[in-house]
C-alpha cells in the first residue's frame, strides 16, 4: 500500500525530526507553541482504504474506558472494527497530560498508540472548553499586569458531559505525517508495527455515564476514585 493516507487538509507542517519521538513521547512533556513554519504539508484521502463509505460489516470490538496512561487495545489485524472509547470529562482538556506531551502520530489516520483526545482534538472534532495554555497565557500577558496573572493562573474547565468515541480500523501505513491543527502538533512516524485508527463518530453523554454501568454506590466509588487519580496526574 502507498504511503499516501489521509483526508484531505492542507495544514502547516512541523519540522521532521519527530520520528525518535514516538518511544519517548509519555515521558516528555512539551510546552512548545504551535509551529509558525512556513512550509505547507496537504495530506488526501487514499482510495484504497476506502475511507469514503461506512464500514458494511465492521466488528464490534467492544468497549474501553479512556485514561492518558492507558493504550488501546493492539488493532492490527483488526481492519475495518469499531471500538467504542468512554472518555470522561475530565480528560476533556488541553492540560490533559497524554495532549501536553503530543502523544500522536498521524493526520486523521493515526497509530493505534495515539491518545484519542489527542486525536479528537487534533481532527478538530472535539473543542476544549478552555484555549490552549500558550494562548491563555500570551492573552493574559497582554491584559495584566504580572502579579494578576499570577492570581489568575490558567483556566482549565472542563464539559458538562462525557463523550463516546467511535473509532474505525483501518490499515498500517508505511508513512504517518505530522501537522499542526488547532493547536496540536502531531508526530511523524514511519516504522509503525500496529495498526491504525480513525475517528468515526463522537457522540455525547451524559455527564458521569463514561464511567461504565453499575449501581449507584459503585458508580460513586470509580468517579471518587477517578477523581483521585485524575489528582495525582495532573499534579506529577
Amino acid at each position: 500500500m502507498e504511503t499516501i493516507a489521509v483526508p484531505a487538509t492542507t495544514t502547516r507542517a512541523q519540522p521532521a525530526d519527530d520520528a525518535t519521538a514516538h518511544s519517548e513521547a509519555n515521558n516528555s512533556p512539551s510546552t512548545d507553541a504551535p509551529s509558525t513554519a512556513d512550509t505547507f504539508v496537504v495530506v488526501r484521502n487514499a482510495a484504497a482504504l476506502g475511507l469514503n463509505e461506512p464500514p458494511d460489516t465492521a466488528v464490534h470490538l467492544g468497549f474501553f474506558q479512556y485514561e492518558p496512561d492507558r493504550l488501546l487495545p493492539p488493532l492490527a489485524g483488526r481492519e475495518n472494527g469499531v471500538l467504542v472509547v468512554r472518555i470522561p470529562s475530565a480528560w476533556l482538556t488541553f492540560t490533559n497530560p497524554a495532549v501536553k506531551q503530543r502523544r500522536i502520530w498521524g493526520t486523521d489516520i493515526y497509530t493505534d498508540d495515539s491518545d484519542v483526545v489527542a486525536a479528537l482534538i487534533h481532527t478538530g472534532k472535539y473543542t476544549p472548553l478552555s484555549p490552549h495554555p500558550l494562548l491563555q497565557q500570551q492573552q493574559q500577558e497582554e491584559e495584566e499586569t504580572a502579579r494578576e496573572h499570577r492570581r489568575r493562573g490558567i483556566e482549565d474547565k472542563a464539559p458538562c458531559y462525557d463523550l463516546k468515541v467511535t473509532l474505525r480500523v483501518v490499515s498500517r501505513l508505511q508513512r504517518y505525517t505530522g501537522t499542526v491543527r488547532h493547536c496540536i502538533r502531531s508526530r511523524d512516524w514511519t516504522e509503525h508495527d500496529g495498526g491504525s485508527y480513525m475517528i468515526y463518530k463522537v457522540e455525547q453523554l451524559p455527564l458521569g455515564t463514561a464511567y461504565g454501568r453499575g449501581a449507584g454506590s459503585q458508580r460513586s466509588k470509580r468517579i471518587r476514585a477517578f477523581c483521585q487519580a485524575r489528582k495525582r496526574v495532573m499534579q506529577a
